[in-house]
């Protein structure tokens, strides 16, 4: 993932630093720079894949979008059967349920919202 420095809390610094560090941090985000993306390349022969994520950044409710880096992986959202199957919060980690093939090129681009 991408890391794009956040706002510290204001009683740690000088309120004119502090007031950078917001304007920066809002200007990364208007420009779409955020720590909210990834990516994974699925498991060859096997029916899932495991994706383990910075603490923090999963929660139930998150929604995860794929976006296909290769043809092989257009044609796996394509086929219908690629979805997230799990979960956890707690230890930060997802699961994609796939078909199992020999594609070893099966990459995406992800999004996490929520």
């Amino acid at each position: 993932m991408a890391k794009y420095p956040g706002v510290p809390p204001y009683n740690r610094i000088d309120i004119n630093d502090w007031a950078i560090y917001v304007t920066n941090t809002a200007n990364n985000c208007l420009n779409g720079k955020t720590n909210n993306i990834g990516n994974v390349t699925l498991h060859t022969s096997t029916v899932s894949t495991t994706v383990t994520l910075a603490s923090g950044r999963l929660g139930i409710d998150t929604v995860i979008l794929f976006e296909p880096k290769t043809a092989n992986a257009a044609g796996e959202i394509g086929a219908g059967g690629m979805f997230v199957s799990t979960k956890d919060p707690s230890t930060g980690k997802f699961v994609i349920t796939h078909a199992s093939n020999a594609q070893a090129d099966r990459s995406f681009n992800f999004i996490l919202v929520g």
